[in-house]
C-alpha cells in the first residue's frame, strides 16, 4: 500500500514545495566578476583553413594555464599555452555580462618568444552554474581573418 501522508497533509506539501524551490534557486546562483578569478587549466582544439577552395584544414590541440585576476585580466607573465604549433603566452581581460554566467566577447593577444604575433577574438564564453568550468569559442570570422577557429574547455584549479 502506498504512503499518502504528504498528499493528505497540506502543510507537508507546502514545505516540500518550498524545499524543492530553494534547492532549485541555489543551484542557479548568479555569476559575478570575481568568479572568473583564479587559475584555469584550458584545453582546446583549433582549426586553420589553408585551402578554402578545396576545404582543406589543419587542426591542432592547445593546452593553457590562464591565471585570471579579480578584475578578469590575465597577463603574459602568468598565462601560457603549448600546442603542436609551439609555446606562447597570452593576455586579455574577461568580463561577466550582467548577472548571467556569460562572458563578453574579448580580444586575446598571443605572444611567441615575447613578441606579439596576433590577436584572437573569444566570441562566446560561459561559466557553468557551479563556476568551476567554462566553454569558449573564438575567431568566428576566420574565413575573413585567416586565423584559427578554436573551442576551449577550462577547469578551475
Amino acid at each position: 500500500m502506498r504512503n499518502h501522508n504528504i498528499a493528505y497533509k497540506p502543510l507537508a506539501r507546502y514545505a516540500l514545495a518550498a524545499l524543492l524551490s530553494t534547492a532549485s534557486i541555489a543551484s542557479q546562483a548568479e555569476c559575478v566578476q570575481r568568479d572568473l578569478a583564479g587559475t584555469w587549466l584550458v584545453s582546446g582544439l583549433s582549426t586553420v583553413t589553408f585551402d578554402p577552395v578545396n576545404h582543406s584544414e589543419a587542426s591542432f590541440t592547445t593546452f593553457c594555464k590562464v591565471v585570471v585576476g579579480n578584475n578578469g585580466a590575465f597577463a603574459k607573465k602568468s598565462s601560457s599555452c603549448t600546442s603542436s604549433v609551439g609555446a606562447s603566452t597570452i593576455s586579455g581581460k574577461m568580463e561577466i555580462v550582467g548577472k548571467t554566467c556569460t562572458v563578453k566577447a574579448f580580444p586575446m593577444k598571443v605572444f611567441v618568444t615575447g613578441q606579439p604575433t596576433t590577436t584572437f577574438t573569444v566570441d562566446s564564453m560561459a561559466l557553468d552554474k557551479g563556476k568551476s568550468t567554462f566553454t569558449a569559442t573564438g575567431n568566428k570570422d576566420s574565413a575573413i581573418t585567416g586565423l584559427a577557429q578554436f573551442i576551449w574547455q577550462g577547469v578551475k584549479q
